[in-house]
């Protein structure tokens, strides 16, 4: 494996403090992997151009995989940090196969993001009652909070959370785009008898969306909106890469990724 090289490609985030999943992720890999050069990359140009204005430079995916090829990997590992296959997803991986067929490296594999398939969205519904709050009450809801998007493998959301609804009937589905509201969730939530609600981020770091659109006190946060709703609320404001149990996850697409990279 003394060719082999992990490029961790994540969406990014600008906020400080939002990196420490980013971290805890590489210190994984880097446990699993010994000896295996490791590297982060941001695959959102918008991200890494906030970065660049404020002195802080964060490569692209096909920038760390460049770089790897010139100190000797021939065969890399990209593990997504992403938790749909969107369009971020795919401009990454079609990005990254471009240097496969320009010969800077011989191979590739792509890890996938959390949730990719039917399979993976049920090991994360099975993951989900380790990281759900201690103090959560009986009569409380959790309310899973996604980005949303138009891209198809949105649907995996919905997947996670009716495995999850089959073992808590009090656990929701919210989107910030393209998806059931505040207002929508309160309602149903207290038609099936709750009382308060906790909010959960599905995302991989706590940036913008987590502090401000989820977990802030503005009037147009979740938080406010689900409470102004009539479901007193509070929110876990972590990413989903800050909870063990779904990194986790993540570093299993990671070593499928390399076992595809394995000499037969």
């Amino acid at each position: 494996m003394n060719d082999i090289a992990i490029c961790i490609a994540a969406h990014g985030a600008v906020l400080p403090g939002s990196d420490e999943g980013f971290a805890a992720f590489a210190n994984d890999v880097r446990v699993a992997y010994p000896g295996l050069p490791v590297a982060l990359a941001f695959t959102s140009s918008m991200v890494r151009e906030r970065l660049s204005r404020s002195g802080r430079d964060m490569p692209s995916p096909p920038q760390v995989i460049r770089e790897l090829a010139r100190q000797g990997s021939r065969r890399i590992a990209v593990q997504s940090l992403h938790v749909i296959i969107g369009q971020d997803y795919e401009d990454a991986f079609a990005a990254c196969h471009v240097l496969c067929n320009e010969g800077v490296i011989d191979e590739l594999a792509m890890g996938q993001p959390l949730l990719a398939d039917d399979a993976s969205a049920w090991a994360a519904a099975r993951a989900l009652p380790s990281i759900i709050p201690p103090e959560r009450a009986a009569d409380e809801a959790l309310v899973l909070v996604g980005h949303g998007s138009g891209h198809k493998g949105a649907m995996l959301y919905e997947t996670l959370v009716a495995q999850a609804r089959a073992a808590d009937p009090l656990v929701f589905l919210g989107l910030l785009s393209g998806g059931p509201g505040p207002a929508e969730i309160a309602a149903e939530a207290r038609r099936r008898g709750a009382r308060g609600a906790w909010l959960l981020p599905l995302l991989s770091a706590p940036g913008m969306h987590v502090r401000r659109d989820i977990a802030g006190d503005s009037p147009g946060s979740w938080t406010s909106g689900l409470s102004a709703h009539g479901l007193p609320a509070r929110c876990v404001a972590r990413g989903a890469l800050e909870h063990p149990a779904l990194r986790a996850l993540w570093l299993d697409h990671l070593r499928a990724a390399i076992a595809r990279l394995a000499p037969p």
